[in-house]
């Protein structure tokens, strides 16, 4: 069964900082084909961080 989440954080740099590292030395590693994270820094730079399958997607997101 296939479980979407969706969550909304305005933060600092620094708790940004400290989910990354999180996800990168807790969960990264227990992610399958099935898992995927996104970040999306809503900024001018519009960066997008990717996790578990989501890295391996090549695809163009479109945000409206």
């Amino acid at each position: 069964m296939k479980k979407l989440s969706v969550y909304e954080i305005d933060n600092s740099e620094r708790i940004l900082y400290n989910i990354v590292t999180e996800i990168n030395n807790r969960f990264a590693k227990e992610f399958d084909q099935c898992d995927s994270v996104y970040i999306f820094q809503m900024s001018k730079s519009c960066k997008i961080l990717k996790f578990g399958y989501a890295k391996n997607e090549d695809k163009e997101l479109i945000i409206v």
